[in-house]
């Protein structure tokens, strides 16, 4: 580990299950996620670079400094993507909050990692926090950047909202921003078929997030200041990957039996005959830079 960094652990306890997510409460109040959060981080989509210089850009406006003295916080940082991106740009201080203990460590030992292999970057402070999004029990007015990536669905608007804003400084920045796939694509096309026949409950149109940016600003509590489509992709290798990523959503492995996801399985492993891998999946990162109103 490289000098002069503090890896701290701390919770924030709370009984609040982690926001109005996708699936049965009394499994989101266990962790979704963290029980495969190796195949989640090996499996799931990067961000594409202009998501954070678009972020850094927004914090600029309303300073003179460099990310060098900034503190951001990374709400619902899953395996630790947006953790990782901060701290190879050099922030002075990272908050990492997940829900999720399994995720959590998950961030923490592959940062360590991380940072084991470029021990010269070394100057950033992380300190994990278990909280969820509406009660982090961070510091009012500490954060330059508040960040939740693919994660803002499963918050409770209103009192996240209003965490955000307190937990900002005046003129932060928070940024939110999802994965989306590309429904034209055909092999997105039947992926998203497939889904809908297994779970009665999930519509290919719902899971799209471009519609986020009224809801964000509804209740003004924040100002949409920008919203970008950013093009992304993810590159699959073989069949295999295509059913090992469609068993890290929720909404099939957390949603379907143990025999409807062998029968799920099976039919999308026939429809996948049709394809020539590698594939490159396209993806539109949605992102919505805010900044947070005064309280009234």
């Amino acid at each position: 580990m490289g000098a002069g960094r503090s890896l701290a652990m701390s919770t924030a306890a709370s009984s609040q299950p982690f926001g109005t997510g996708w699936i049965k409460e009394e499994e989101r109040a266990g962790g979704v996620f963290g029980q495969y959060a190796d195949e989640y981080d090996q499996l799931r989509p990067h961000y594409p670079a202009s998501l954070w210089d678009l972020a850094i850009k927004h914090v600029q406006m309303r300073t003179d400094t460099e990310p060098c003295s900034w503190t951001a916080a990374d709400i619902g940082c899953g395996t630790g993507r947006g953790v990782a991106d901060l701290y190879r740009q050099g922030w002075s201080r990272i908050y990492a909050c997940e829900p999720d203990p399994g995720m959590l460590g998950a961030t923490r030992s592959k940062l360590e990692a991380r940072i084991a292999e470029h021990p010269s970057a070394s100057g950033t402070d992380v300190e994990y926090r278990q909280c969820t999004a509406e009660q982090t029990g961070l510091p009012a007015h500490s954060c330059d950047l508040v960040t939740c990536l693919q994660a803002w669905h499963w918050v409770d608007l209103v009192p996240g909202l209003e965490e955000m804003r307190r937990i900002l400084k005046p003129g932060g920045v928070l940024a939110l921003a999802w994965n989306d796939r590309d429904l034209t694509d055909p092999l997105v096309a039947a992926m998203e078929e497939t889904m809908e026949a297994y779970n009665p409950h999930y519509q290919r149109d719902a899971r799209q997030c471009d519609a986020w940016g009224e809801r964000l600003v509804t209740h003004n509590i924040f100002t949409l200041e920008l919203q970008a489509d950013l093009p992304n992709q993810l590159g699959l290798a073989n069949a295999d990957q295509v059913l090992e990523l469609l068993m890290t959503f929720s909404y099939v492995r957390n949603a379907l039996t143990s025999t409807q996801q062998d029968a799920f399985l099976t039919d999308m492993r026939t429809r996948l005959d049709a394809f020539t891998f590698p594939y490159s999946l396209p993806l539109l990162t949605r992102l919505y830079l805010l900044r947070p109103t005064m309280p009234s």
